[in-house]
């Protein structure tokens, strides 16, 4: 006897029950009505491991669990799940599910049949044919409500791994792409590759479920996944970070609720402090109660400054020693104001996991761009969470780029770069590469990248940049490849004395040299008596931020700065992926710093808070 046959038996035989997989057996065991739909589903409904009958009675035994106490009747809910895949997905493209319609046609004169009241058929009918995610229909219902939630919690978690194998199975498709599994440099293809599925559907679907209880499961299964694609990630050698892809803003992974199941528990809240001169802390701490109008974010990558923290690691930074002045915007030598241990960071990249009650304009799981220290969650307003909202499209991998790309497009506009210009750009970190590319897309003929690195050379190079060595003699060997007439621009971004003065020595008569940099202690190598002196050396400093209005305002703010840089990322006229060096985990955050201090190889670093 075919093995599906005796299904039927099989429920008849399970005894004792539990919760909700009990109720669902006692109803289709003692209900006439259930009892011939569930016949039915089993000898001829689909048998695809990830739609058959085991399937719909999952969905069903979620269902029961989701329905509100008295609202529904429960023959009403287990019928709607048991048929609401009746009818098989289409073989070409099963992870577009286009059998809703189908199956409610057919469900209809099933249910007179077994004897349902019209208003009954009519419930089921529509909760049929609403569920489906790819069809996008509202539900209209509660029902409808309650199925749809039902649904999309059995496509997620443990069982959630093993449908997408089997579906992706059924359409030919290859587990993932070899050359690009996280799809950081292509669109997501889930008829090519069965890993994009994860992207393009199932870490959406927590952000689209109706009722509490549906989603704190969601939160919990989608967390199971995250682990499976970073084992994947560790054994394919290329590392998977959650809410990193090519679709990030459309992956909801951390859509959380306000409920006491929180999914950080004070061992897993983290901070960074500076306590000394090369002395790092990593703290825990309590999480911190939401007012109404307050929003929650969960950090998912936040960057590290080789510049501004590298200066506090090393006990150097101007703050110290000197005190700033802001009404007169001078410093004078009386004690700094920054005393250890010091809160370090400004960049960090999050995904919404809770909003006050008042919040309206903010959605679980967006993914936002913070101005915050390096934590594992952060309390904000719902206007810094809107100002730092990022687009469809940006990765928290990009995204964590923001107000490096941000200085670097302040440096472009202050250097005025003419097509046709020659151009040389000093330190290749994050924001010297991404110079060499804007330096390119504003029409300079040539782009000289220098750096003492070798890998940094190597790698502005890809992005179009003539590769230098830095030093003393740096400056004549890009006038040798020029016809010994310099530079019309040079853009200063080592953060170095010796730097800034070659970058001088670099530029033709009259040329101009923008500074990028914060500079530290004494103007040890710069020797403004020779060449500019000699060649009529123009000098800008390039600031954004610190109360400095562009050079162009009110024309161009801060947030059309930041809104540009959000578009340069997004459609990737930037190329930011290769940048990002190392990652290192929250606690490892000692290690992190002691590597920019040690290394001149490393990019850009950032800690990870999985």
């Amino acid at each position: 006897m075919d093995k599906r046959r005796d299904r039927q038996k099989d429920l008849e035989a399970v005894s004792p029950f539990q919760g909700a997989r009990a109720r669902v057996g006692q109803l289709i065991r003692e209900d006439p009505q259930l009892s011939v739909i569930y016949r039915l589903l089993v000898e001829q409904g689909p048998r695809d491991g990830a739609h058959d009958s085991s399937h719909a009675m999952r969905v069903a035994e979620w269902a029961i669990r989701l329905a509100p106490a008295g609202h529904l009747e429960p023959p009403v809910v287990v019928a709607a799940a048991l048929l609401h895949d009746l009818i098989q997905p289409t073989d070409c493209q099963p992870f577009r599910d286009e059998s809703a319609g189908p199956s409610a046609e057919v469900a209809e004169k099933l249910l007179y049949e077994a004897g349902f009241s019209p208003a009954q058929v009519m419930a089921i009918i529509a909760a049929v044919r609403e569920h489906s995610y790819s069809v996008g229909l509202r539900p209209s219902g509660v029902l409808s409500s309650i199925l749809q939630d039902a649904d999309r919690l059995d496509a997620l978690g443990a069982i959630g791994v093993l449908r997408v194998a089997t579906t992706g199975e059924r359409m030919g498709a290859s587990y993932y792409d070899w050359d690009d599994p996280w799809a950081h440099r292509r669109a997501l293809d889930d008829s090519l590759f069965t890993i994009d599925h994860f992207f393009t559907k199932l870490r959406r679907l927590s952000n689209v479920l109706h009722t509490a209880a549906a989603k704190l499961e969601a939160h919990r299964r989608v967390r199971f996944m995250d682990h499976f694609l970073k084992e994947l990630g560790r054994e394919l050698g290329e590392e998977f970070i959650a809410g990193d892809t090519a679709q990030g803003p459309n992956s909801k992974v951390l859509d959380r609720l306000p409920l006491p199941d929180n999914p950080l528990n004070d061992s897993q809240r983290w901070e960074v402090r500076m306590t000394a001169p090369g002395q790092v802390s990593v703290q825990r701490f309590a999480q911190a109660p939401l007012a109404p109008t307050q929003v929650r974010v969960s950090t998912v990558l936040s960057g590290i400054s080789h510049g501004t923290e590298l200066s506090l690691f090393r006990g150097e930074s101007r703050g110290f020693h000197r005190r700033w002045d802001s009404e007169l915007r001078v410093f004078d030598d009386s004690a700094g104001s920054k005393r250890y241990p010091i809160e370090t960071g400004y960049e960090c990249v999050g995904r919404v996991e809770e909003v006050g009650c008042e919040i309206t304009d903010v959605r679980l799981g967006d993914l936002v761009w913070l101005d915050r220290p390096h934590r594992s969650e952060h309390v904000v307003t719902a206007a810094e969470a809107l100002a730092g909202l990022l687009p469809e499209g940006i990765t928290a991998r990009q995204a964590v780029f923001l107000a490096l790309g941000r200085v670097a497009l302040g440096a472009i506009h202050d250097a005025h770069i003419k097509v046709g210009d020659n151009v040389a750009i000093f330190g290749l970190g994050t924001i010297g590469q991404i110079l060499v590319q804007l330096a390119r897309l504003s029409g300079a003929a040539k782009v000289f990248a220098v750096d003492f690195s070798s890998k940094r050379r190597s790698a502005a190079s890809r992005f179009g940049g003539i590769p230098i060595e830095a030093g003393a003699d740096a400056g004549r060997a890009i006038k040798a490849c020029i016809g010994g007439t310099g530079v019309d621009i040079a853009i200063e971004a080592s953060g170095s004395y010796q730097g800034l003065h070659t970058a001088v020595a670099a530029c033709g008569i009259n040329g101009t040299v923008v500074v990028v940099s914060s500079y530290t202690g004494e103007a040890s190598g710069l020797r403004l008596g020779d060449e500019f002196h000699r060649n009529g050396i123009r000098m800008i400093s390039s600031m954004t931020v610190n109360g400095v209005p562009h050079a162009d305002a009110p024309r161009w703010t801060l947030d059309r700065l930041n809104t540009v840089t959000r578009d340069l990322l997004r459609f990737r006229t930037i190329d930011v992926m290769p940048l990002l060096t190392h990652t290192f985990h929250i606690t490892e955050a000692a290690r992190a710093y002691q590597l920019i201090a040690d290394s001149e190889d490393c990019i850009r670093v950032a800690f990870r808070y999985d």
